[in-house]
């Protein structure tokens, strides 16, 4: 049977339902809404706060995570990863985008002959 989390939360009752209120972030309100349920011992099983909160254990639990190490600071902020390198070189993006203008160019002019073909026909 999974066990309760052992978290031991510092910042009063108080403080956390005004924080809650103020937060426009809705990822930011589940978190600290964790929290809160968290101390007010709502739940028995971790999965089972996930799932009210509508959040994986996983998150839940890195979340728990970061706020025993670093505080609620941390765990208050959102992390949305780094600088992608891009999989495609300039080189071949420019390669590309040649490609890219002739084809369009081919494309239009055999669009223009069908058309003009069409008109014939219509005549």
């Amino acid at each position: 049977m999974p066990k309760q989390a052992e978290i031991n939360i510092k910042e009063d009752m108080k403080y956390l339902r005004n924080l809650r209120k103020k937060e426009n972030n809705h990822r930011l309100k589940t978190r600290i809404q964790s929290l809160i349920l968290t101390k007010e011992e709502k739940f028995k099983r971790r999965i089972d706060l996930a799932n009210h909160l509508g959040v994986g254990i996983a998150s839940l639990d890195r979340w728990t995570r970061v706020y025993k190490e670093s505080g609620l600071e941390a765990m208050l902020s959102i992390s949305n990863g780094g600088a992608r390198r891009s999989s495609v070189t300039k080189d071949v993006h420019d390669g590309l985008a040649k490609k890219s203008i002739r084809f369009r160019q081919s494309t239009f002019g055999l669009l223009g002959c069908c058309r003009m073909g069409q008109r014939k026909l219509r005549y």
